[in-house]
């Protein structure tokens, strides 16, 4: 079980509120979701809650996840200005933020989609990457 905690953070005169706990509980109270590039059922579950996932990728580690094949539909970010800068997009619903939302309905109709051998053709991508195949 999640205990859910609440905590205040003012970023550029606006006050956030950043929640933690059960997943379901929370984004109902969101606009935004900051998750792991890991975090596939988390983003997919935010968009279902019309919340707009920020992915926080990092590309030293290998995920097998789809999240990479959703980028039209979600924020990847890779460092912490790009962070603020996709959360700030995402609270002002900027065209960046309605192309993505727009691009929802593609996004899970691909990942209804029958598998096409993509997880595994980035694990290999990764294992050649990193010298190991």
């Amino acid at each position: 079980a999640y205990v859910l905690t609440k905590a205040r953070r003012d970023q550029g005169g606006k006050r956030l509120d950043l929640y933690e706990g059960d997943i379901s509980l929370v984004l109902p109270r969101c606009r935004v979701a900051v998750l792991h590039s890991s975090s596939t059922s988390a983003a997919v579950e935010a968009m279902a809650h019309g919340v707009m996932p920020v992915v926080l990728h990092e590309p030293d580690r290998y995920n097998t996840g789809p999240v990479a094949d959703m980028q039209d539909g979600v924020f990847v970010c890779g460092e912490a200005r790009a962070l603020a800068e996709a959360v700030r997009e995402c609270l002002e619903e900027s065209p960046g933020w309605r192309m993505r939302r727009k691009a929802w309905p593609e996004v899970f109709e691909r990942m209804a989609a029958p598998l096409d051998d993509k997880q595994n053709e980035r694990l290999v991508d990764a294992l050649r990457a990193r010298r190991v195949l």
